[in-house]
């Protein structure tokens, strides 16, 4: 599990939610799209890049402060951070950086550090640029003199450069900025094209923003048509206005393609189409800075083997999915990945995220392999799922899936926040996840059939319709760790066939803590959770529908005037003027309701922010599952050795080391003499951190066991007592003294649950 997680720019006090406007005014009572809150982008990136004959200017962002990036180039991805940075600054903004070699591929990427560190990683996309003489392309131009050879003498239209390029095998296409109308424009492998130029065409006066280049097309065709394979195709700084008549926005038939800082929106169908066969190496598709809106299909549709990668882009109001990845194909001997960072997935008829996984349709002896990475994202006021991850390829055993979700947002969607539909083999990690206010679970992992974990750590699902937490189906175990449960209208944590743990959590005010769950230093507290955090919710309700200034509840307030009311989770603090019956009136009041959504109860004060953190005197201080001779372990959140605030990222990169398999599988007989094998994600365990107080052995009525534990093939084997299991059932305790050989430590520490 190749994963790194993302520390907090700013680590505050409370959840970041005040960005979220929230179900509410001028929203329909249904599903359908909806017009999103601003994306908010938490992590420095790149927004552009484009090479001249011997130079390149680099356009970049910086949200926060206290961060410090460089801006690097260099001829292959693999050595782009080997030297050091064109230049340093604590500031977003764009520059030009000449004296390149001519004619070259060049990569350009950035690195990050906190202000006072020397090392940088590198954050975001590292994209490609070549630097040749540009083909320009100026709408005024004069047709006459016309060779796209200097700004002089540039191409009226972009159709004369795009082909112009293609000719020559690929080049850079500049074209000014200001309003084409075309018909649909070929644009072919190796193709670079480039919009918002001044007149003159200098790097330095690129402006994408202030210079908007818009292409439209004719009724019922795509405006850019990218296909021919070969090298990867580059479109930069464009936006494409499909006015409800252009079929796609960019429809892309086996090619590599970049996308940087380009707008799709309103097309009669999808924003963009990828198709690409099942066998092979895949494709590549990189996304950065884009946006795609408002279109009459998904905002971007992929099927096909591809590699994708999406950073820090939107995917807003569109009619169904903002993204459906259905199918994506791991060929037979092939690894694919998908990494979507710092992205949003707004107010989209059906899911914000599809991913559907699958093998080729002849899938062949060797297997293919799924590396999935979702991190810093957030997933708002969809129209079913926030995002739905779905293994299915449960009839070719030899590919798998290894699917990591970390420090994301799922809220207000009226389906379940997350869901992972997990039907076949691979390990899932859940890692500083918020889910909030959703119609459904704030985390759903299902499974027909196939045995396997699923960590779930350091996350807060609360007030959601549904339970916080729900394993159904089939055999996959969850293992939650260091989790918060609470205001969830259908319970907590249920685990419906298989028993999942919860080690070091805690719960309160919702219906039932826990079902099919053994629990191990976990805390349920049925009342207020007063003297527990340092701020959070008294109590939950769910709203029924609006009069005015009222919002009539579902069940009993436990509110009185001058307490204090958040809705939806939208961060907007108002003040109960009045309670009659179920009916609380509040003020500012709502103009409107999505339903059925949260209403939390806070005590009288200023802000409805929770903050998780402890309180001095909390009765969860001490009460995780601490290993023999200590430390002494919080339960909850701040508890976890990677603790963090759920669904905000930032910059660091302390890794993550996390169980992901163990043999036999949880729901498995433990025979009297099976070895016990656990399987890592993030690197192998150390040697030098085995002993009493990493991993232990306790029978369900508490007795401790002797056993014996030591690796082999960088994993951890625990071998039976000399008497064998024993007729009761086992937990195996794994601490958070356990370290790789990287030195991390254990992410989630927590209880697997052996049946003998």
């Amino acid at each position: 599990m190749k994963v790194r997680w993302i520390l907090p720019l700013a680590l505050t006090a409370a959840c970041a939610q005040g960005e979220f406007v929230g179900p509410g005014a001028g929203d329909p009572p249904g599903p359908g799209p909806t017009e999103p809150p601003p994306p908010a982008f938490e992590t420095p990136a790149l927004t552009g890049a484009v090479a001249g004959e011997s130079s390149v200017r680099v356009d970049w962002r910086i949200p926060g402060e206290g961060v410090e990036v460089g801006i690097f180039v260099a001829s292959s991805r693999a050595s782009l951070l080997d030297r050091a940075p064109l230049l340093e600054t604590d500031a977003g903004g764009g520059a030009v950086f000449g004296g390149l070699p001519a004619d070259t591929e060049h990569f350009v990427g950035l690195g990050a550090r906190r202000a006072g560190e020397s090392a940088y990683e590198q954050v975001g996309a590292s994209v490609r640029v070549r630097t040749a003489s540009p083909i320009y392309v100026d709408p005024a131009a004069d047709l006459a003199v016309a060779d796209g050879k200097t700004p002089a003498t540039a191409f009226p239209d972009l159709l004369r450069g795009l082909l112009t390029a293609f000719g020559q095998g690929g080049g850079n296409v500049f074209a000014l900025g200001g309003d084409y109308a075309t018909s649909s424009l070929p644009v072919f492998g190796g193709v670079h094209l480039y919009g918002g130029f001044a007149p003159g065409f200098a790097l330095g006066e690129r402006d994408t923003e202030g210079r908007r280049t818009t292409l439209s097309a004719a009724t019922n065709l795509p405006v850019l048509d990218v296909r021919g394979g070969g090298e990867a195709v580059v479109l930069d700084g464009f936006a494409l206005l499909g006015g409800s008549l252009a079929t796609v926005g960019i429809d892309v038939d086996a090619t590599s393609v970049e996308v940087r800082g380009v707008e799709v929106r309103e097309c009669s169908g999808r924003g963009m189409r990828l198709r690409n066969g099942d066998s092979g190496d895949p494709l590549e598709l990189l996304v950065v800075g884009s946006e795609f809106t408002r279109n009459a299909a998904d905002g971007v549709s992929l099927q096909g083997a591809f590699d994708v990668r999406i950073i820090g882009s939107s995917f807003s109001a569109n009619v169904q999915e903002g993204v459906d990845l259905d199918d994506l194909i791991a060929p037979d001997g092939r690894r694919v990945t998908l990494e979507i960072t710092d992205s949003s997935f707004a107010g989209n008829g059906t899911q914000g995220l599809d991913v559907d996984l699958a093998a080729p349709a002849t899938p062949g002896p060797n297997g293919g392999r799924f590396e999935i990475v979702v991190m810093g994202s957030r997933f708002e006021r969809n129209g079913e799922e926030g995002a739905l991850v779905d293994f299915d390829f449960e009839f070719a055993p030899a590919w798998e899936a290894d699917v990591a979700i970390v420090g994301c947002l799922a809220r207000g969607n009226l389906g379940a926040g997350v869901h992972v539909d997990a039907d076949a083999r691979g390990p899932i990690l859940v890692h500083r996840l918020l889910s909030s206010s959703n119609g459904a679970e704030g985390l759903w992992v299902s499974s027909e059939s196939t045995g396997g974990l699923a960590v779930v750590s350091a996350s807060a699902l609360t007030g959601n319709v549904g339970p916080g937490l729900r394993a159904s189906f089939g055999n996959r175990v969850v293992a939650a760790a260091h989790c918060l449960f609470a205001g969830n209208g259908g319970g907590g944590f249920r685990s419906e066939v298989t028993e999942s743990t919860a080690t070091s959590c805690l719960a309160f005010v919702q219906p039932a803590a826990w079902s099919g769950v053994r629990t191990e230093a976990s805390l349920d507290l049925s009342g207020p959770p007063s003297g527990l955090f340092l701020r959070a919710p008294e109590s939950y309700a769910f709203a029924e529908s609006v009069e005015e200034e009222r919002v009539v509840l579902a069940s009993d307030p436990q509110a009185g005037p001058g307490d204090l009311v958040e809705v939806a989770d939208d961060g907007t603090p108002r003040t109960v003027v009045a309670v009659a019956g179920r009916a609380v009136t509040i003020d500012p009041p709502l103009e409107d309701l999505r339903l059925p959504s949260l209403v939390s109860v806070f005590e009288p004060g200023d802000t409805v922010e929770e903050d998780y953190r402890l309180a001095p005197a909390s009765p969860a201080l001490g009460a995780g599952m601490t290993p023999p001779g200590g430390p002494i372990v919080d339960a909850g959140i701040w508890g976890s050795p990677a603790a963090g605030l759920p669904g905000l990222s930032g910059v660091g990169d302390p890794g993550l080391f996390v169980v992901a398999s163990t043999v036999p599988l949880l729901h498995e007989v433990l025979g009297r003499d099976d070895v016990i094998r656990i399987g890592f994600g993030g690197g192998a365990p150390s040697s030098a951190s085995l002993g009493l107080d990493t991993v232990r052995a306790v029978t369900h009525s508490g007795t401790e066991l002797p056993i014996d534990v030591f690796l082999d093939g960088g994993e951890l084997m625990i071998a039976p007592p000399p008497a064998g299991w024993g007729p009761e059932g086992t937990s195996l305790e794994v601490h958070a003294a356990l370290r790789s050989e990287a030195g991390t430590a254990l992410t989630a520490p927590l209880t697997l649950s052996y049946s003998p």
